[in-house]
């Protein structure tokens, strides 16, 4: 499965260089679309671990582990960011 996954990620990335090349502003937004996307499942599973946090309800025991899972992949999301930052030119004339 590991190995299915690293090809389909490669195969992406290949894709994602020559989108890059063909078109930057068309892919500027559509990276910038996806990056919301995925950065707010991050940030909305931070929220929500946040709030059973300050509760201390035990509402959230069960979805606990997945909201830390999720929450980890913010160091991801702040690399992922970078594109964004270079293109704001193409995305914000």
């Amino acid at each position: 499965m590991r190995t299915l996954g690293l090809i389909v990620g490669v195969v992406f990335t290949a894709l994602l260089v020559i989108g890059a090349l063909i078109d930057r502003a068309q892919f500027f937004h559509a990276y910038l679309v996806g990056f919301i996307f995925w950065a707010g499942i991050t940030l909305g599973s931070l929220a929500l671990l946040m709030l059973q946090h300050l509760t201390g309800g035990a509402w959230g025991v069960v979805i606990r582990r997945v909201l830390e899972a999720s929450t980890r992949t913010l160091p991801l999301i702040l690399l992922l960011f970078i594109p964004v930052v270079v293109g704001l030119k193409q995305i914000y004339p």
